[in-house]
């Protein structure tokens, strides 16, 4: 697939308005229409990493940390990052960043530590964006509901919860006469017509608006498609920087230290607190502050 096509699938699932104000997530070079065929993932885009992707002829690599987090006042292509991008543009390779925006995702690294961990009852740890939901009205020629349906809910729309594919449609009588200069699915130019078609309503969360639109006229028969958007008042998913769960049992510090190694393969845990004391809740927070940079 094509390098863009990657990169709408990882923003679906971690947009990038997510991110912190200093944060540049996304892509960091590359051509956003070259052909992908393997990828490498990594932590940080180092020169051990590029020299891997060139290896294994990767032509994507994915970081989590962003290689340009300040603007560069200067490209030297003899060290650091501009020998860096010298190579990547010479071996034609595309770099992107997913960082904040993925830590407070829903399915990103927070949730996945949280549930690495065993946690019962997860939540969110503190209020990070609320998205905002819109309602799409679209009338549709009775033949063409079901092709409709199918596109807007691949696209994104249609989410209540846990439940996809939520929608409402009643059918009546849509009228329209088409003018000089028009192509109309069915009737004559200067004649009015009047159509079975069905109203079908769903929900759509603001980062899915462009794409939901987009199918839906694509799988609409109309040359133009009546269609309708209003702003929600109730408020979408809300997303989090952190997470935060019941343990199964409780531990003592000391055994919930050793359960963390176990259960993140880590050698090494830095704790701070009382040994003694015991543990029943906890909270993940995998963000990094600015400060490390």
């Amino acid at each position: 697939m094509q390098c863009e096509d990657i990169i709408a699938f990882l923003e679906l699932e971690a947009p990038l308005f997510l991110q912190e104000e200093y944060d540049n997530s996304g892509l960091q070079w590359g051509n956003p229409e070259k052909e992908i065929e393997k990828v490498l993932i990594c932590l940080d885009f180092s020169q051990e990493a590029l020299k891997t992707a060139i290896k294994e002829k990767a032509q994507f690599i994915i970081s989590h940390h962003p290689i340009l987090f300040k603007p560069m006042k200067q490209i030297h292509t003899g060290f650091g990052k501009g020998a860096m991008l010298a190579d990547c543009i010479r071996e034609d390779i595309c770099v992107y960043a997913a960082h904040t925006n993925f830590d407070a995702a829903g399915k990103g690294l927070n949730e996945y530590l949280a549930k690495k961990l065993d946690l019962l009852h997860i939540s969110g740890l503190n209020l990070h964006f609320r998205e905002a939901l819109y309602k799409l009205v679209v009338f549709i020629p009775a033949e063409s509901l079901e092709k409709v349906q199918d596109a807007v809910y691949k696209a994104g729309a249609g989410w209540i919860g846990n439940y996809s594919d939520c929608g409402f449609s009643v059918k009546g009588i849509g009228t329209f006469k088409p003018l000089k200069g028009t192509n109309p699915y069915v009737g004559k130019q200067g004649e009015l017509e009047t159509v079975d078609e069905y109203r079908l309503e769903t929900v759509v969360p603001e980062h899915r608006l462009n794409d939901v639109v987009k199918s839906m006229l694509e799988a609409h028969p109309y040359e133009e498609a009546a269609y309708d958007m209003y702003r929600m008042e109730k408020k979408g998913y809300e997303y989090s920087l952190g997470r935060v769960g019941n343990l199964k049992k409780s531990m003592k510090t000391d055994e919930f230290v050793q359960y963390v190694k176990n259960r993140l393969q880590a050698p090494n845990v830095r704790t701070v607190g009382n040994r003694k004391d015991v543990i029943n809740r906890v909270a993940v927070f995998c963000k990094k502050k600015r400060t490390h940079w």
